[in-house]
């Protein structure tokens, strides 16, 4: 594949719809309360499906789609790419989801205040291996520079203060990839709520000192997310996975408990000591037999 074929525009403003009206069975209408708690407030009238323009019209030709509450933000994205109204680089995002899903299919809590999004990228990357831990990369390094001290913890978990804030989750289609993402921005579930399906804690940011609404928080960040993308992609040689991406990796060079998959409830554990991301997104484990890939599971405090 080309350069030109992988080029991704430079950081620009986004433009924004809200769904007024939503669609029973769907989405339910957007809450004037969610978009009051933002910078952001229509600024047009409504078209024929009930979207109403908001915020100043951006020079990006990237969508930002908010709507109410939904089963998954997932939902609302197939249901607009089937009908030819989800462009790449376009995203929704949701004001709460009732049936958020995680890693592994295990339910995501997903209450008012937090971060639910779907974002499209461009039908090349669901060549790009370990494109969970690159998108990870992005996120941490852009909102580091917010101020926010995240870590990165292999393969798709958002780390602050040894306690987890987000995930991703990543559903490649034939045409594109759908990035799901979610940060706990004003509340966590317990450490009850998640015991028996984390090797780690959560918290959230604001319980951390660190106050944003989701709307400003993406319209803010998603264009330098999308540069890194860019940076990312250029630097690799055949969408290996870019090692020097994963710098704030949790954990590395220190003693892990890893678990593979089905092992938190089957109790399938080995120590290890954790070397890297290996070049096809899987990650580089030292045990007690040698150097290892690990590709399937998770990995927690020591």
């Amino acid at each position: 594949m080309g350069k030109g074929s992988r080029e991704i525009l430079m950081k620009a403003s986004p433009h924004i719809l809200f769904w007024q009206k939503g669609m029973q069975g769907l989405a339910s209408p957007l809450n004037r309360s969610f978009y009051e708690g933002s910078g952001i407030s229509p600024s047009g009238s409504e078209d024929g499906g009930g979207w109403v323009r908001a915020g100043q019209s951006g020079r990006d030709e990237a969508v930002i789609r908010v709507c109410g509450n939904c089963s998954t933000a997932f939902d609302v994205a197939l249901w607009l790419e089937e009908r030819g109204l989800f462009s790449d680089w376009d995203s929704v995002l949701a004001e709460s989801q009732s049936a958020g899903v995680g890693q592994y299919g295990r339910h995501w809590i997903s209450p008012l205040g937090n971060l639910h999004l779907v974002w499209k990228l461009p039908g090349f990357f669901s060549e790009v291996k370990g494109l969970p831990l690159m998108l990870g990369a992005a996120l941490t390094e852009v909102l580091r520079q917010k101020g926010v001290p995240l870590l990165l913890k292999w393969p798709n978990d958002l780390i602050l203060e040894e306690r987890k804030v987000g995930g991703m989750l990543i559903r490649s289609r034939p045409d594109c990839v759908l990035a799901g993402m979610g940060i706990n921005l004003v509340s966590a579930p317990s450490d009850r709520e998640i015991r028996k399906n984390s090797t780690i804690a959560a918290t959230s940011l604001n319980e951390k000192g660190f106050f944003f609404h989701p709307l400003d928080l993406w319209v803010d960040i998603m264009g330098d997310v999308r540069v890194f993308l860019s940076k990312s992609i250029e630097k690799i040689s055949d969408y290996g996975l870019m090692t020097g991406s994963t710098h704030w990796l949790w954990r590395k060079g220190q003693a892990v408990m890893v678990f593979s998959s089905g092992g938190l409830t089957e109790g399938l554990s080995f120590p290890a000591v954790l070397i890297g991301p290996a070049g096809d997104g899987g990650l580089r484990l030292l045990s007690e037999k040698g150097e290892i890939i690990f590709y399937s599971g998770s990995i927690g405090p020591a």
